[in-house]
Formats: C-alpha cells, structure tokens, sequence
C-alpha cells in the first residue's frame, strides 16, 4: 500500500488478481486509462475518482463510499456486484454498463449519464439519467418512501418476471416507457414525451399523467376479484333476473389527480375489470381509448357468479374528453364532461341491452349514463353536432359481438335532471337505424319531458322507456278493466268486497245468500241436507 495520490495515465490499473488483496493508494485517483477491481472479497473504496478515464468492477463485491467521484468514462460491471454507500457517488456523466449475472445496489439517489443493465439492478433511491435507463435482468425498488425514475430518453424495465417494484409510489419521467410489473402499480407523476407501456395487476393513478406525444397504454392485467363487486340495490342483469353487481375497479384513479393529454397524443387504457378516471380536471386535447373486458366487440354476458350479475363499468369524466383510437367499450358506462366527441370512426359501445318489457327503468341500469358539466353549456355543439359530426355510440345493441340472445335495445340516461339551457342538446350517431321495423330501440329516460336536455339519435328521437315492467303495466291495466267489469255485474249486498276477500257467494236474484261477516250460509227455509253448506 502506498500513501498520496494515483495517476492512471493510459493503460489499465487493475486492484488485485482474484484475490483478496490489492489496494489502492489513500489519496485522489486520476484516472484517465482504466481503473479495474478485481478483487474476490468485499471491499469499499472512498477514494475520489476523477478523471477521463473508465471503471470496472469484475468480481467479489465492490462498494464506493465517495461523493466526488467524477471520471466521465464508461462505469462496467462485467461481474459480482458494485454498490454504492450512499446518495450521489457515481458520476454523473458516466455511462454505466451491467452484464448479465452481475449486479449493481444504489443505495440513495443516483444522478448518472444513461444506464444499460442485462443484470439486476437494486434501487433505493431515485434515478436520474440524461440518456436511457434499460433494465434488462429486472428492477428491484427497495424503498418505502416514492421514487422517481427519469430518462432523458427511454425508460425500459420490461423485464416482468424479473422486476419487483415495491409498493410505495413510482413516479416516471421519460420520453418514452416500456414498464411491466409482476404485482399492483401505484403511480405518481407521469411525465412522457412520446408513450410506451406501462403495464401491472391493478394500476392506480396517484398524480398528474402528462402526455405530450405518441400513444401509451395503461394496462391493467388482474381479473376482477368477484367478492368485491358492489351489487346494486335496484338493478336486474336482464334475461336472468339476478341483482346486477359492479366489477371490482381494476384501475384507478384517486382524488386530486390528472390526465393530460396533449393534441396528437393517444392514451389507450386497458383492464380487464371497471375502469375509473372519474376526475373532472382530466384534459384529453388529444384522444384516450378505454376498453373494460378481454377484448372490444365482446358479446354482452349475463356473467352471473353465485347471486348476482357482474357487470364492468367505465366512469370516465373531464373538462374536454375525445374518444378516440379504438374508442370506449365497457358493460356500461358513465361519462362526465363539458365537451365530448368522438374522434374519426372512434364510438363509445356498452354492451348492456335494456329490457323495457319485463323491468322497465326501474329495475334497470342505464347502459349509457352522460354527465353535462357547466362549461358544456357554454359552448356550442359540446356534445356532438347536427348530423354527421354526432358522438358515434353503440348502447345495447345485438350488433356488438354479433349477439343472438336478449333485448335489442339500449337505455340512456342524461344529467343533470331537468337541465335543459338554451339550445344544447346531445346529438348521437349509431349504426343502427330506429326506423320501424328495423328491431333496433333507443330509450332515453327523459324523452318527452319538458326541461330535459334534448337528445336526438340518428337525428331522430329515441323513445320514451317504461318507468315499470311493460307486463306488469298491461297486467294492472287487464285486472283493472276485470274488476270494474266484475263489481258491475255483482249486485249482491255485501258480494263485491266479500269477493275481492276470496269469498264464494252466490250471484243473481232473490234474497242475498250473506250475512253480517259470516259468509256463506244456508237459507232459513231450507232443512234439506242439500241445502247445508
């Protein structure tokens, strides 16, 4: 060992020879050649590197304990492990490099020109790189408190099997990312310039998601656990009977935060259960597309599992929402906003038929429920336009998934009650036409009422749907005309209430075969056995 400082000049230093010795100096190393470990033990070097020279690390397992470290040359792994004491001790212009089978701990936040890893990489803090950061053996993030990750250009930990991303918050900020979790996602602020794909078993939203370019789809890969379907207190799965129960919301976004999507920019989120992007902050300049289920043009399902329907839900609000890519597609649907539209061939599809004759409003749950914000009635034509510039939409309809069973026809449902102000209107277009004989019905709720937002179908008006099941309304009507015709004909003192009680007395003329409260009795004149009741 020696004291003072080290001058790489050119060539290669190399700290031992597979062994447990070797050492450098106590002093600063300029390092402008090679500086290589390669010593089989663990050792932790607080020398200062600068320089514009190169690291290695080779074998055993190498710890660096400086905060000055400054050489702008290539950092590389080739094998055993390299770690860092603490936050800030790699150099921030260097290119670090991790082979397959070695590994690299960051033990506070790390500030680094780009990272390219095929081995494991531990993060305890956040990473920050002016170029990509590529996780090819897998992310480990070991931390309680958010982390952020932040790439000049592409942020790739697509490693799924590999990856194992903690439970705390992660925020992200890249031109583009390629993140696959194995378990849940809690994200914060997402920041992209160019999209990706983030991908995990349920998704929350915690932050602002800003997307500036590009498309990036938000995949949501768990099935929605059955025993956390929220059954509804009035509604019937139509066809089966059964109370209709709310998919558990596989993704999510919490109060407070934001989607920003810029013009030209697509989001295209994805789940296999509902869906909820419920704030009314969201701006979508650009486009979003949302699909709840395995896959768009699914046939509508009953889905009942023990007591109940499961239905998938998208509640979707915004300031300004555009449906776009392959559009919106759920059981049923619930969209907020002061404008929307619908982008090029894009439409809003919910699968859920209506039954108008055997539940009628009363028993069923809107397939199609859209939420006028104040600002939409402030702006002409903020829910489509006359004629061919409507919001395209499928509301029940046997055409998706080319059904064969149940109704076809959709129920749509428009807030606020008895909202009507000056000339807005919804203005819809579908692909099938209401005309006579066509099979296809529309019923909107507040149809004919006076100070209901209009709505207008293909230019038409849809219909105006049962408030009760249709059966039971012809039911009442025929029992009604029954029993006046019945009490008409009965003339008999005391008959007609004694009837409606399920009594059987005797019509016609002569004296009345009742009594007070005793029912039917046998004439007083009459002592044949015959004549006993």
């Amino acid at each position: 060992s020696y004291t003072g400082g080290t001058l790489i000049e050119t060539g290669t230093l190399q700290i031992g020879n597979g062994g447990s010795s070797g050492a450098l100096g106590s002093g600063a190393v300029d390092d402008r050649g090679l500086l290589r470990f390669a010593r089989s033990d663990a050792v932790t070097v607080g020398n200062a590197i600068t320089g514009s020279g190169g690291v290695e690390q080779t074998v055993g397992h190498l710890t660096l304990s400086s905060t000055d470290n400054a050489w702008t040359g290539t950092t590389r792994v080739s094998s055993g492990s390299l770690a860092t004491g603490g936050a800030e001790q790699l150099p921030n212009a260097s290119a670090v490099q991790v082979a397959a089978g070695a590994s690299l701990t960051l033990a506070g936040n790390e500030t680094i020109g780009s990272l390219s890893a095929d081995g494991m990489v531990t993060v305890q803090g956040n990473v920050t790189t002016t170029g990509d950061q590529r996780y090819g053996g897998g992310l480990t993030i070991s931390a309680a408190a958010p982390i952020t990750l932040s790439a000049g250009g592409l942020l790739d930990a697509s490693a799924q099997a590999a990856n194992s991303l903690g439970s705390q918050v992660l925020n992200l900020t890249a031109n583009s990312v390629q993140l696959l979790a194995p378990q849940d996602l809690s994200l914060g602020a997402v920041q992209l310039a160019n999209g990706g794909q983030i991908s995990a078993e349920h998704v929350a939203l915690t932050g602002a998601l800003t997307l500036s370019g590009g498309e990036l789809k938000l995949i949501a890969r768990a099935a929605p656990d059955a025993a956390k379907a929220e059954t509804s207190p009035t509604a019937l799965i139509p066809l089966t009977g059964q109370p209709l129960a709310v998919a558990e919301a596989t993704l999510t976004q919490a109060d407070g935060s934001t989607l920003n999507i810029a013009s030209g920019a697509t989001l295209s989120v994805s789940a296999l259960g509902s869906i909820d992007l419920n704030q009314t902050a969201n701006e979508v300049a650009g486009s979003i597309a949302v699909l709840s289920g395995a896959a768009y043009n699914t046939a509508w399902s009953a889905n009942v599992q023990g007591a109940v329907g499961i239905q998938t839900r998208v509640r979707l609000a915004g300031q300004t929402l555009n449906i776009g890519g392959a559009g919106l597609e759920a059981d049923f649907a619930e969209i907020s906003a002061a404008k929307l539209a619908t982008v090029d061939t894009a439409a809003i599809t919910v699968r859920l038929p209506y039954d108008n004759i055997a539940a009628g409003t009363t028993l069923s749950q809107p397939g199609l429920l859209l939420n006028l914000l104040p600002g939409a009635f402030q702006t002409a034509f903020s829910f489509g336009g006359a004629g061919d510039s409507g919001i395209n939409v499928s509301i029940g309809a046997r055409a998706t998934g080319n059904r064969t069973e149940g109704p076809d026809s959709g129920f749509l449902t428009v807030r606020p009650l008895l909202g009507a102000q000056g000339s807005t209107a919804i203005y819809l277009v579908g692909p099938v036409s209401l005309a006579a004989g066509a099979g296809y019905s529309l019923f909107h709720d507040g149809a004919g009422k006076s100070g209901e937002i209009p709505v207008f179908y293909n230019n038409v008006l849809p219909a105006v749907p049962q408030l009760t099941s249709a059966l039971s309304s012809v039911t009442a009507v025929s029992e009604s005309a029954r029993r006046d015709r019945f009490e008409e004909a009965v003339r008999t003192e005391n008959v007609t209430v004694r009837l409606r009680a399920g009594v059987i007395a005797e019509v016609g003329p002569g004296r009345a075969a009742t009594t007070g409260s005793g029912g039917v009795q046998s004439p007083p004149s009459c002592d044949s056995a015959d004549c006993q009741p």
